[in-house]
């Protein structure tokens, strides 16, 4: 029974099959530096990618057993977002102490990173989650020059985010961001 089991998943990965009804035209395949994946257990640790430059900080004590990390580029820019995004799985876990999410970018003079929308603040950028189809901001800080640094206790996709603010003149509010 097993071996008839394990034919048929061969099979289907031979086959080139897809979960879902995604096809491998519509989603890119992820190129060099877009893709990390290791095993951190209580000791915690990190992992990164290039494209974008993200780095996630799991601290000591965040896991009680080893849990295989993956993070990965977006294929492509989501909406909303001011920033590329990334997943990070298992999804599920949820840690005693969170992580740390963060994007760096090169501080080159004043010339804004290619990697933001157009127009964005880099000051105003804060980290955010999908939950839904909707954005969640995360607490945020900027820890150096050029990196935005988010804090989350669950694995999920994540983006940098321009929020919405209003601005007040005489007694008309507008919306602005």
């Amino acid at each position: 029974m097993a071996r008839w089991w394990l034919l048929g998943t061969l099979a289907v990965v031979a086959s080139g099959c897809t979960r879902g009804s995604a096809s491998s035209s519509d989603t890119p395949p992820l190129r060099p530096g877009q893709l990390a994946q290791v095993e951190l257990g209580p000791a915690g640790g990190t992992l990164s990618i290039a494209q974008p430059a993200v780095t996630v900080v799991v601290p000591p004590g965040a896991v009680a057993a080893p849990v295989r990390f993956r993070l990965a580029a977006a294929p492509k820019r989501l909406a909303g977002a001011a920033s590329p995004a990334v997943e990070l799985t298992p999804h599920g876990i949820a840690f005693s102490k969170p992580v740390a999410i963060r994007f760096s970018f090169p501080t080159s003079g004043t010339t804004r990173p290619p990697e933001l929308a157009p127009g964005v603040a880099f000051s105003e950028l804060r980290l955010a989650t999908l939950v839904g189809e909707s954005w969640e901001l995360l607490p945020t800080k900027f820890p150096e020059p050029g990196v935005v640094e988010g804090m989350s206790g669950h694995l999920s996709l994540f983006a940098l985010l321009e929020p919405c603010h209003a601005t007040c003149t005489d007694t008309d509010f507008r919306l602005a961001g």
